[in-house]
């Protein structure tokens, strides 16, 4: 006797081939909004999905409260992490904190007059000061308070000085502490290229009051004096957080994983 598949084996079998046939940005984008309608978002377009995803927002806990609650995104660059945010929790509150002069002209451009969105323009250390930016010649993504290590172009295969200095810019530090300064935190997100452990020196009783931490890791070291993932992982242990989930990392072509997005909770 030949037995037909259970009807609902079939639609995923169908669903499978017709997802190959898609190019790869459509299916991601399909993929992330199914993953976000599990989580109640009916109404988010497939392009807003998949921003949310390459935010990192499918790491959270699906009962993270973002409605209502504070969002402190440090490291805001030009505020498409902002933007996804909003997108999924338009009632969240937003304090967007941006050093580097290019990427903050946009931010305030297109937050600036958002009334839930306070843009701070200043590095996050641990003490208040003066500061270096450190800007490369490939990306102002790659921006830092920390100098980046010479073989860093070699380990990503490129045949140019991506992550050279291009420029060095003063400017002004404080501490996320001072910048919280007290307000319980719903969501952290920290992306500041091998400087988290000071942004953490100078906010751990804002550390204390937050409730989820998304945060850049990485597996080889970028820049001189940058904190890799057990030495990063291992201090928001002792903070109270434990690792949550992690993202697919980010591979070299002989498939050295480089970095990542993970998700903390807070524990205690």
């Amino acid at each position: 006797m030949i037995r037909m598949p259970r009807v609902p084996a079939v639609l995923s079998q169908l669903r499978f081939v017709a997802d190959l046939a898609l190019p790869l940005g459509l299916r991601e984008a399909l993929d992330a909004r199914r993953a976000f309608r599990l989580r109640g978002l009916e109404r988010l377009s497939l392009l807003d999905a998949r921003r949310a995803w390459l935010s990192g927002l499918q790491l959270l806990p699906p009962d993270l409260p973002l409605r209502g609650g504070l969002v402190v995104d440090v490291g805001a660059n030009e505020g498409w992490f902002v933007a996804s945010v909003l997108n999924l929790a338009p009632e969240a509150r937003v304090i967007a904190v941006e050093p580097t002069p290019e990427p903050l002209a946009t931010l305030r451009s297109r937050f600036g007059s958002a009334p839930n969105v306070t843009i701070v323009p200043k590095a996050l250390a641990a003490e208040p000061g003066t500061v270096t930016m450190r800007i490369p010649t490939g990306s102002h993504t790659g921006s830092s308070l920390l100098m980046p290590r010479k073989a860093i172009d070699d380990m990503y295969g490129g045949d140019t000085d991506a992550w050279g200095v291009a420029q060095e810019v003063p400017v002004e530090a404080d501490t996320l502490d001072h910048v919280v300064a007290g307000q319980d935190v719903t969501l952290m997100k920290i992306d500041v290229q091998g400087g988290e452990l000071g942004v953490l020196a100078g906010g751990e009783a804002t550390m204390q009051r937050t409730r989820c931490v998304l945060i850049e890791i990485v597996f080889v070291s970028h820049y001189e004096g940058d904190s890799p993932f057990p030495m990063l992982n291992r201090r928001m242990e002792e903070l109270g957080f434990e690792l949550h989930g992690f993202s697919d990392p980010y591979r070299t072509p002989d498939g050295t994983a480089m970095w990542g997005d993970a998700c903390y909770v807070r524990t205690a």
